[in-house]
């Protein structure tokens, strides 16, 4: 029966069961009776199941667990609703095939004949089962809920494993869709017979299904001795893949998940003696282990610390126990997994990362994991801190603190200087008389003024005033002027381009579909020929670009190939940013369009712009001019860098400049200097704080999920490369 067939019939139910097995062959003997050989099935006993009547005789093995596991759900626990809901049936050649039954089995068997197969004896006897052995027949009936699965003679050949396996996982996921949504599947394997490496593909099937959100509820083995079958639940040695894959996991990525479904924390049945003692040390260990993949999740760079050293001390307990006296599988086992997990955090549990501050080693570690919002975190919040107790950078607190008020006052200074030019304005009287000035009002102000600086994130405020200062002594180092007029060159020629492209296409093809056509074609061509261009002058500046669509210039463009495609997208210029609309606006006054554009402005105070079906081709053309010759590009390219690519810039060239204006100084803030007076490693200190404010930028674009990315490292691997050279110029200044 197929899947499509059994759909119809589907009851609604919160749980379905699912049941996978490799059907075994049935045996024959020959029996001699007054000389007539005659061939016979032969007949094996469920041992241990106390199975009523002839539901005792097993004619093929397979059908022992399926006996067993009714009998456990019915009669043991209770669920006398249980049933399967489909059976998978992975099927070789000779079990489809005929079991080869003389004429005479009829007289014996009387359900079999010459035609039956190894299949149908199986079904029969489920069959059977099924309708008599309960108070009620179980239904759907067992040979109406297989789905078989050919395998052919053998399973030898990996590409047909493999073949095999996905052809198995299909079956059960098709089965999976014709349920409700959010249903769920209990999976109940048998892996007795069939092939020798049966068992091993049954075990991957139910990793994948495991993976796919259905749970392996029970995992059978029969064996066969003498003519006894004995049904054994093998569960416990499967979830040994989890305890393994929880401790793999733990050791490659500090995740403790798997490990705490497969140890059920607070759980374990408490014994006596040793074994008590045992399973107690196991719960601490894993607790240890959680807690750890916790803060590791959090990042909280204080219980970092705290979490590594006990670790440390669960994971030595157990070493360093020596009564084995207790043979419990779990202790011994984790005894001998615990090993690899030491080596690899043998660099974080030492006494010197342990008893210090070397927050860098916990940066470091989380990096070698793959763990980068973690180490993102931890690098953002830990090198303040190892620059400054580590005496590279050094702050007199109270000098600072009066740079800071000084600062503030100096802000203040301007914004008051604004509404006391407003209040002499709003009256003429106070306009007119001279006698009060700004500079005196300020001088009263500034002596009574109370801006005290909270100290409690002082380290925090060292770093803004780092990071303000080092992008105002560092804002001409780079030829941006250059690098603007070299851009606006680019776009120029662009802009005649498409112009002339667009032109050219009208006046070739007559048909507005095929015009619409080529221009798409052609102007998207010139579109990316024109970026690739932008980004390559860029970086041949030594700037980073800004590759994604918010800057003005890519605005900018794809607002001409919207025009250039249709002049009727001309109505859309009022989507252009603001400082574009003005910049267009300014340029259209400029140039001698002032009587024949005016008309075009309908609101000039807020930059808008209407267009009639009438002006649309004129004023196209004039949006051109201003583009090809009067664009004001420091304002069209403000936005398309993102600062000074760091792997070239001159950090030398830096060091040397503030070593000259400030010797120790760093940049021009007062109280915060630098302990060496080294150029060289001036250098190396200016070169971390670079990689430090550009990492930060990194840590919010990931925490925010920005799309449009403001630091220039954006994968993970250039997040990972500039933290590692960031730690390495702190260790080398450190040592």
């Amino acid at each position: 029966m197929n899947i499509e067939d059994y759909r119809s019939g589907i009851m609604v139910k919160d749980v379905y069961n699912i049941y996978m097995t490799f059907p075994s062959d049935v045996k024959t003997s020959i029996d001699k009776n007054n000389g007539v050989e005659r061939a016979n099935v032969s007949v094996s006993t469920a041992d241990g199941l106390a199975l009523n009547g002839e539901f005792g005789e097993i004619l093929t093995t397979s059908e022992t667990a399926i006996k067993y596991l009714f009998k456990k759900k019915i009669e043991d626990e209770k669920d006398l609703d249980f049933t399967l809901d489909q059976v998978f049936l992975l099927l070789s050649d000779r079990v489809k095939g005929k079991v080869g039954f003389s004429p005479q089995i009829s007289e014996n068997c009387p359900a079999f004949n010459v035609n039956t197969t190894h299949l149908d004896v199986l079904c029969h006897q489920m069959d059977r089962f099924y309708k008599d052995y309960f108070n009620k027949a179980i239904a759907p009936s067992f040979s109406e809920i297989t789905v078989e699965i050919p395998c052919g003679n053998s399973l030898d050949d990996t590409k047909q494993l493999g073949n095999n396996i996905i052809c198995l996982c299909e079956a059960i996921v098709a089965y999976k869709e014709q349920l409700p949504a959010k249903s769920k599947i209990k999976l109940y394997i048998d892996t007795t017979g069939g092939f020798r490496n049966a068992a091993m593909l049954f075990l991957i099937v139910g990793r994948i299904m495991s993976y796919l959100g259905i749970e392996v509820a029970n995992i059978f083995y029969t064996s066969w001795n003498k003519g006894k079958c004995t049904v054994h639940e093998i569960k416990d040695i499967y979830d040994l893949l989890d305890l393994i894959a929880g401790f793999e996991e733990f050791l490659m990525f500090g995740s403790a998940k798997k490990l705490n479904d497969h140890y059920k924390l607070d759980s374990f049945v408490r014994t006596k003696g040793d074994q008590d003692l045992n399973q107690k040390s196991i719960n601490d260990l894993i607790k240890a282990m959680n807690r750890f993949s916790d803060v590791i999740n959090i990042s909280r760079r204080g219980e970092f610390k705290t979490e590594l050293s006990y670790l440390a001390e669960r994971l030595s307990k157990i070493r360093f126990d020596q009564d084995s006296s207790v043979e419990d599988f779990n202790y011994q086992l984790i005894k001998f997994l615990r090993e690899p997990i030491e080596k690899e955090y043998t660099s974080l549990f030492e006494p010197k990362v342990l008893n210090t501050n070397d927050d860098l080693s916990y940066v470091e570690w989380c990096l070698k994991h793959d763990y980068v919002q973690q180490a993102l975190t931890l690098f953002k919040e830990c090198v303040p801190t190892v620059l400054i107790e580590k005496g590279i950078i050094e702050v007199d607190k109270d000098i600072f603190c009066k740079y800071l008020e000084e600062k503030k006052l100096s802000q203040n200074k301007s914004v008051l200087k604004d509404a006391f030019t407003y209040w002499l304005n709003e009256d003429s009287k106070r306009k007119e008389d001279n006698s009060f000035t700004f500079d005196e009002f300020y001088s009263i102000y500034a002596k009574n003024a109370k801006l005290e600086v909270d100290v409690e994130d002082l380290q925090d405020k060292v770093f803004v005033a780092i990071n303000d200062s080092r992008l105002d002594f560092i804002k001409n180092y780079g030829d941006k002027d250059s690098l603007d007029k070299s851009l606006k060159g680019i776009v120029r020629d662009y802009v005649a381009k498409i112009r002339d492209k667009a032109f050219k296409i009208r006046n070739a093809y007559t048909e507005e579909h095929e015009q619409k056509r080529m221009l798409a074609q052609e102007l998207n061509y010139l579109k990316e020929e024109l970026l690739s261009k932008i980004f390559a002058e860029i970086a041949l500046y030594k700037f980073v670009p800004v590759k994604d669509t918010s800057s003005r210039a890519q605005e900018i463009i794809s607002f001409l190939i919207a025009i250039s495609m249709n002049g009727n997208n001309l109505r859309s210029i009022n989507n252009l940013p603001i400082k574009l609309r003005q910049m267009l606006l300014r340029q259209m006054l400029l140039n001698g369009n002032k009587e024949k554009l005016i008309s075009f402005v309908s609101d000039a105070e807020n930059c808008q712009f209407s267009f009639e079906e009438k002006d649309i081709n004129g004023a196209r053309r004039v949006l051109y001019n201003i583009l090809k010759e009067h664009m004001e590009a420091k304002l069209v390219f403000s936005d398309i860098t993102k600062g000074f690519l760091l792997k070239s810039y001159n950090f030398e060239r830096e060091a040397k400049d503030i070593y000259n204006e400030y010797n120790t100084a760093l940049y021009k803030i007062s109280g915060v200097t630098i302990s060496s007076r080294s150029e060289e490693s001036l250098a190396k200190v200016i070169e971390v704080l670079a990689y430090y404010f550009e990492i930060k930028k990194s840590r919010n674009d990931s925490n925010h999920a920005r799309i449009e990315e403001s630091s220039q490292f954006s994968t993970s691997s250039e997040i990972k490369s500039a933290i590692n050279r960031a730690i390495n110029l702190i260790r080398e200044l450190t040592e």
